[in-house]
């Protein structure tokens, strides 16, 4: 075959090599592209999706969530002022009678028949805030509390306000270990949870389909009538006094930072539009353990005494909410 022939032959099968080789590499290189076209099309999707599932769930929750959200902030103000303006400055200035286990009781002793609107009104302060998170709790079903990483903190706060108040056992065991005798209401200085989950449903209307805080009139004629389960809350604070009840003391500290950890929280988050979260032992209201000092220039407790129940608290929610 001549050398010609041959040269053209190989030239042409070549070509045609190299028109398939090319035709081959722009069919994968279309079919690569279009993958990658449409795995961004599912990227973008999804990501779509996702934007808009977010909105939809920050809407409901500041829809739902969030007006809850401030009225529990607005009563936490209020139960923590009940507290060291009122149970604080009481024991201070004699109000709560003496701190002996024998003392007088006061406004909150045996004799706060003469007084009901006080213990009332106490007792409205520091529980309203159960109703209003057990409402709070209906509403949260299918509300997804991940889209709002302030909010979720604010929840975690808001379950420590209801569960401080079974904490008696634990907080009675933070040193220094308070000795306590819980085997009847009129020893125990906390709420057991069946109790409290009634003194909730109980603050809400009971069993409501559409369950809202009762007011102060008609929760009044339940503490009075002393037929209620609002007699156990009664019982708990007869003769109250922060040297007598320690292990109530130290539950009313623990909820009363929470308390003001919520309200700084919403605080600032009115004043910037941005979650802050606070920590309870951080609050500014309840930093210094001088608020939580009940002490009367007649009382023989000492300093120490009175900083070991805000330290026991403070550790008790460090243990509970980790910074």
């Amino acid at each position: 075959m001549p050398t010609a022939l041959i040269a053209a032959l190989a030239s042409l099968a070549l070509s045609a090599l190299t028109a398939l080789l090319s035709y081959v590499s722009t069919v994968r290189s279309q079919q690569r592209i279009a993958a990658l076209q449409d795995r961004q099309d599912r990227d973008r999707r999804e990501r779509d999706a996702l934007r808009d599932y977010q909105y939809e769930a920050r809407k409901r929750l500041y829809t739902e969530l969030q007006p809850l959200v401030f009225d529990l902030a607005e009563r936490s103000e209020l139960a923590q002022r009940r507290v060291l303006h009122d149970l604080v400055d009481g024991a201070r200035d004699g109000r709560l009678g003496t701190g002996g286990r024998l003392g007088t009781g006061g406004r909150l002793g045996p004799g706060w028949e003469d007084d009901p609107l006080h213990l009332v009104t106490t007792l409205w302060e520091l529980l309203a805030p159960l109703g209003v998170i057990r409402i709070e709790r209906q509403r949260l079903t299918g509300l997804d509390l991940t889209v709002d990483p302030g909010l979720r903190w604010q929840y975690r706060l808001v379950k420590e306000v209801q569960n401080v108040w079974t904490a008696g056992p634990d907080l009675a065991a933070c040193p220094p270990v308070l000795a306590h005798r819980d085997e009847s209401w009129d020893e125990r200085q906390y709420l057991l949870s069946g109790t409290l989950e009634e003194i909730s449903a109980a603050l809400t209307g009971g069993g409501a389909a559409d369950p809202a805080l009762v007011g102060l009139g008609a929760f009044r004629d339940d503490v009075l009538s002393r037929e209620t389960v609002l007699d156990y809350a009664v019982r708990m604070f007869e003769g109250f006094h922060p040297a007598r009840n320690r292990v109530l003391w130290r539950l009313l500290i623990a909820a009363t930072h929470v308390h003001a950890a919520l309200a700084e929280s919403l605080a600032g988050q009115l004043e910037t539009g941005e979650h802050r979260p606070v920590h309870p032992v951080d609050a500014r209201a309840t930093r210094d353990w001088r608020v939580f000092d009940w002490r009367s220039p007649e009382d023989s407790a000492d300093e120490q005494s009175v900083r070991a129940d805000v330290d026991a608290a403070r550790g008790y929610l460090l243990r509970r909410l980790p910074r």
